[in-house]
């Protein structure tokens, strides 16, 4: 398969990545990972993409649509035997196999795609998608950004004020901010309500935990655990504080 073909295919569909080590199966065919949407809707309009995909390039397309977890681990599998889809979209595959497949140079380069739609993208999708390959030694696109989230804290204003206090007294700094919310607890439970102050996302596997984390690291100074080179600093001073304190601050309420 011509990197041409696989860029035509990531063009069409907007895939997330587009992978390099595989041989075509079947001439005119390609094979596409997808995962699988919250809702029905999503997913009929990705079949309704495909469609319209095949009917204007007449090129068949494998389209295979997996739930969010089983596609990670599909995928992992796949980049270790070098049976891979020609393109994946993988919700938290960013996290979880895109970089380390990158930089191994396992996935195909796709910054001349990008270019065409470049001024489209916000600076930290785009960001978002520029990995550094140790084999080129240089960084470049290996993906299209086509979806986004972000970290949020919701608040629950009544709760706070059955709790006797106003939402204008929330602390604007991280630990102050964190311990209103455990004060609020300890008020609501003293009235019989048994409920969380803090709602922490602590899987030992799952994307949110990991982006919390990231949260905290980088609130407590660790944004530099890796720099722009690839370079890791796990022996850095600073960082390991960061690291740690960010793990204890997560922790604490849990433990208590």
């Amino acid at each position: 398969m011509t990197k041409l073909f696989r860029r035509q295919v990531v063009g069409g569909l907007g895939a997330a990545a587009s992978l390099s080590s595989r041989s075509a199966k079947a001439a005119g065919t390609i094979t596409v990972w997808w995962s699988q949407g919250f809702y029905q809707q999503e997913n009929q309009a990705l079949k309704d993409l495909v469609a319209t995909f095949e009917k204007e390039s007449g090129i068949k397309v494998d389209l295979q649509i997996i739930n969010g977890p089983d596609l990670l681990t599909k995928m992992i599998a796949a980049l270790q035997v070098d049976d891979v889809p020609d393109a994946v979209q993988a919700v938290t595959g960013e996290r979880f196999f895109q970089p380390q497949a990158v930089w191994k140079d396992q996935i195909l380069e796709i910054s001349d795609v990008v270019a065409t739609q470049q001024k489209e993208f916000l600076p930290a999708a785009l960001e978002s998608c520029l990995y550094y390959n140790k084999v080129a030694k240089k960084r470049g696109y290996y993906a299209v950004p086509i979806k986004s989230s972000t970290l949020m804290e919701e608040i629950w204003r009544p709760l706070i004020e059955d709790a006797g206090m106003s939402a204008d007294n929330i602390p604007t700094t991280q630990d102050a901010f964190h311990e209103f919310f455990q004060a609020v607890q300890d008020k609501l439970r003293s009235k019989g309500k048994r409920l969380f102050g803090l709602g922490y996302s602590m899987a030992t596997k799952e994307a949110d935990s990991n982006t919390l984390f990231h949260a905290f690291l980088v609130a407590y100074g660790g944004a530099g655990i890796v720099s722009p080179d690839g370079t890791p600093h796990f022996e850095d001073d600073n960082i390991r504080k960061a690291a740690s304190t960010a793990l204890d601050r997560l922790t604490a309420p849990y433990k208590k």
